[in-house]
Formats: structure tokens, C-alpha cells, sequence
């Protein structure tokens, strides 16, 4: 009975760690952006609070494939599949996030849909580029 408890309890407390390292999209688009009256193409980040602890930690995060440069293993994730996401002016720059793989020969074609993993960065002043980068991620099989 006592290997039954310890057991159970094992099996939920390896869940709620793990559960806890997934990133939700829920969390990334409730940071608030703003931009700059005298130059709109710069914004900057407020980020949801939850998101500094987050920050350099390993976590998952799903979401659809967006090539940038094939050629220089330069790709988005994002909320959205293609037709729908930031890059379209359908989102927002909170529904991306910059990917820097640990493998550098990576094939994904547009809207894979994939699970990754990887530490998470927060950019405080992106001018034009991503607020959100996912480092020496893997795809999580």
C-alpha cells in the first residue's frame, strides 16, 4: 500500500514538474506592446510578469514553422500557421518567437507544425526585430 502511495505520488509530482516547463502561447501574447509615436516600426515589450522567471530556463513551446533564410538555418515559431501569422500583419510580434537551433542543419518546410525545446530569452529592446528567441532548441520527439 505504501509503494502504491509513493508511487502515485511520483507519477503526480513528475507531471505537475513537467507540466510546468511547458510555455504557453497564453503567456507569450499576454505580453503588451507598444511603439514609438516618431518611429512606429520600433516597439518595445511590456512583458507578462510570468515570463522573467521563465527566463533562461529550458522549456517546450509549440507552434508552426516559419522560414526566414533556409540557407542560413534562420526560422520563426509561430502561433499561427503562415497565412495567419505576424509576418502576414495578421498577429502581433508577441505570436513569434526567434529559433536558434543545436543542430544547424535543419529542413522544415512552411507551417510544420512542431514541439521544441530550449532555454528561453526575453529581448528588453528589440527595435525591429523579435522580443521572444528559443536557444539551442531541439525538436522534442
Amino acid at each position: 500500500m505504501i509503494r502504491l502511495l509513493i508511487s502515485s505520488w511520483l507519477l503526480t509530482f513528475t507531471a505537475t514538474v513537467n507540466a510546468q516547463d511547458i510555455l504557453s502561447w497564453m503567456e507569450l501574447t499576454s505580453t503588451k506592446v507598444s511603439t514609438d509615436f516618431d518611429n512606429p516600426q520600433d516597439y518595445q515589450p511590456n512583458f507578462y510578469q510570468g515570463l522573467y522567471e521563465r527566463e533562461h530556463t529550458q522549456v517546450m513551446l509549440t507552434g508552426y514553422i516559419i522560414p526566414i533564410d533556409v540557407e542560413q538555418n534562420t526560422y520563426a515559431l509561430s502561433m499561427n500557421p503562415f497565412s495567419n501569422c505576424f509576418f502576414c500583419g495578421q498577429a502581433g510580434v508577441e505570436t513569434v518567437v526567434e529559433l536558434h537551433f543545436a543542430k544547424k542543419n535543419q529542413n522544415f518546410k512552411v507551417d510544420d507544425y512542431v514541439v521544441l525545446l530550449g532555454t528561453f530569452r526575453l529581448h528588453r529592446n528589440p527595435g525591429m526585430g523579435f522580443i521572444y528567441s528559443l536557444h539551442d532548441a531541439k525538436l522534442k520527439k
